[in-house]
């Protein structure tokens, strides 16, 4: 939510949004390299985060400052190196760096990639669920994760994960979001 609120800010005001990307791309860079925690700066406070908003910003915005324009690759390459990085030792594991780099440089792709077709069958419903995937990821990791509910089958214990992640958050959509969705418009008409 914090950075959907610094998000207009920053596009608004380009030395503020040039400060907070490159603030937001050095702290994640700290926290994966085992300097600040992992998990709390690279991963869920909006310091180390923000960087991706201006991703996604840069690669839909075609009038984006143009010290934006080449961002997602560069991100993406990054993102490549980091995760070499992290595989061959060089940088400290301790979390799923490798993992969210992958995520990342997928992400920065398929969307780039989807961008050039006009209709893109299912967007909608995957838009609609994506918040849902972010929000409830992480519960699904701990619980299979830590809890130890499956030990034995590491392919089994991460299809668990993405099944149960997706599942939850389309019924969350369903019976939850829709209907908020609804009831806002409604009260707004």
């Amino acid at each position: 939510m914090q950075c959907y609120l610094l998000l207009p800010v920053a596009l608004k005001y380009f030395k503020f949004g040039l400060i907070a990307t490159a603030l937001s791309l050095f702290i994640f860079f700290l926290s994966n390299i085992s300097i600040l925690d992992k998990y709390s700066f690279g991963y869920f406070l909006p310091l180390g985060t923000f960087f991706i908003f201006m991703v996604g910003a840069s690669i839909s915005r075609k009038n984006m400052s143009s010290t934006y324009k080449h961002f997602p690759t560069i991100i993406s390459l990054s993102s490549i190196i980091g995760i070499f990085t992290i595989e061959v030792g060089i940088i400290q594991r301790g979390g799923f760096q490798s993992e969210v780099l992958l995520g990342i440089f997928s992400g920065i792709l398929l969307i780039c990639f989807l961008q050039r077709f006009s209709s893109k069958p299912g967007n909608r419903f995957l838009g609609s669920i994506s918040y849902g995937i972010f929000l409830y990821h992480f519960l699904f990791i701990y619980i299979f994760q830590h809890e130890s509910l499956i030990e034995t089958n590491q392919l089994l214990k991460y299809s668990s994960i993405v099944v149960s992640t997706i599942f939850i958050s389309i019924l969350s959509h369903i019976f939850f979001e829709r209907k908020i969705h609804a009831w806002r418009l409604s009260i707004s008409n």
